[in-house]
Order: structure tokens, then sequence, then C-alpha cells
């Protein structure tokens, strides 16, 4: 077990936090069972620290890169759902329009 949780931790701290996507298989989230600092050397446990923190940060810059992202295309959404909406009250009128144009046709052929 121990030899998984190593090659577990090995994922986790060799994980591209690039623009791409993060693996399934080296999931960032660890349980208090995935890491045994217990036989590392401080030197060990340090280093195994601040890869974690690389991670979270590049996790959290993510994240806020992504919620900007998200804000972004909502206002893009919200600009299209206004112009269908304008478009749908434009097409409504021009029906009424028609429609009542073809009604004083017909009224003027019988009289």
């Amino acid at each position: 077990a121990r030899g998984a949780n190593a090659a577990s931790l090995t994922g986790v701290l060799s994980l591209d936090v690039g623009n791409g996507p993060l693996p399934a298989e080296a999931s960032p989230f660890l349980t208090e069972g995935d890491v045994d600092i217990t036989g590392g050397s401080s030197g060990e446990v340090a280093a195994a620290f601040t890869q974690v923190m690389r991670v979270i940060a590049a996790l959290q810059r993510r994240a806020q890169e992504s919620e900007a992202i998200v804000a972004d295309l909502q206002a893009q959404a919200d600009e299209v759902e206004e112009r269908r909406r304008a478009l749908t009250r434009q097409a409504e009128r021009a029906e009424r329009e028609r429609d009542m144009a073809v009604q004083q046709c017909e009224e003027a052929e019988a009289a």
C-alpha cells in the first residue's frame, strides 16, 4: 500500500497544471492516507509540501481564469438573449402590421 501511496503522490506532484486538462487518474485531491510522511526526511517532506503548494496555486489560478471566462460567456449570452428578444418583438410587430394590411386590403376589395 505504501508503494501505491507514493505513486499517487508522485502522480499529483507531477501534474501538468498548464492550460491542458488535469488527468482524471491523477486527481489533485489527497486524502489523509495518500501521503505517509513518517518515513521521509524533512527535506523530502518540505519538497513534497512545496510541490503540493505549487499545484494548489496553479489550480487556484486556473479556477480564477475559468471564473473570468464564465463571466465573459455569461455576458455574451445575455447580449444574445437581449438581441433575440428584440428580434422576436420586431417579428411580432411585423406580423401584426401584415395582418392589419391584409385586413385593410380585403376591406378595400369588398367595398
